[in-house]
């Protein structure tokens, strides 16, 4: 909850400066390292075998929403600096091997 609530926070932070890219550049340059980390450690990501073996079917739809909030920043900041620069393609490299892994079974409206 605290993490999604912390992306919430950066999404809009990103959405406010989003007419300065050089503030959205130095954001991105902080954030999208954590994102990939966060991708490729399956935190958002879970095969949903592993997760009905661990968590409520109440937390997996938590599990869905982190998903969302995490590809929210990713896509503002891609969108506001109309480019899509090595770091964020490295959080979507991070996403295509955790489809082919099997791991993301799980996307909320995508």
């Amino acid at each position: 909850m605290v993490m999604m609530n912390v992306l919430k926070t950066i999404e809009q932070l990103v959405s406010s400066v989003r007419d300065k890219k050089d503030l959205v550049a130095q954001i991105e340059t902080m954030v999208a390292p954590l994102m990939e980390a966060t991708i490729r450690q399956n935190v958002v990501g879970t095969s949903r075998k592993y997760l009905n073996m661990l968590i409520a079917e109440a937390d997996q739809a938590k599990t869905t929403e982190l998903f969302d909030e995490t590809y929210e920043v990713l896509d503002s900041i891609s969108f506001f600096q109309e480019s899509i620069s090595p770091s964020i393609w490295a959080c979507f490299e991070a996403t295509y091997l955790q489809f082919k892994a099997g791991t993301l079974d799980h996307l909320h409206g995508q």
